[in-house]
């Protein structure tokens, strides 16, 4: 009995922890206040294919060049350069690519860089 009293306590004990290795930390880097970024940061990961992202925020919205996409996460952030505030939201570089020895082969369209922030040009 007293055996299955201590391996219940120890299994409340641990589900009632908190994550002893700190606040997790984003791939993307954080260009405005941390107070306004989404949760989406944490599932936003290096070399993940453009579908795993999209699925994740949605279509981009606006893409200037082959290979980057922004997306929109609403809000005002403040631009770093300027006094004013454009809308907040997501920078995505998948021009990087990478050899997979096990797969033998290139793979492209991974994303290489991400930023959040004010979005303005």
């Amino acid at each position: 009995m007293t055996w299955r009293l201590f391996t219940l306590a120890a299994v409340v004990a641990l589900v009632g922890c908190k994550d002893a290795r700190g606040p997790r930390t984003s791939f993307c880097e954080i260009t405005s206040p941390n107070d306004r970024a989404p949760e989406t940061l944490l599932r936003i990961h290096r070399d993940q294919r453009k579908a795993e992202v999209d699925a994740i925020l949605g279509a981009p919205d606006y893409s200037p060049t082959e290979g980057q996409y922004y997306h929109s996460t609403g809000g005002d952030c403040e631009l770093v350069e300027a006094d004013r505030q454009a809308p907040c939201g997501y920078v995505l570089d998948y021009r990087g690519e990478r050899f997979d020895p096990v797969k033998g082969m290139t793979e492209r369209d991974l994303l290489n860089s991400c930023w959040w922030g004010a979005i303005g040009e």
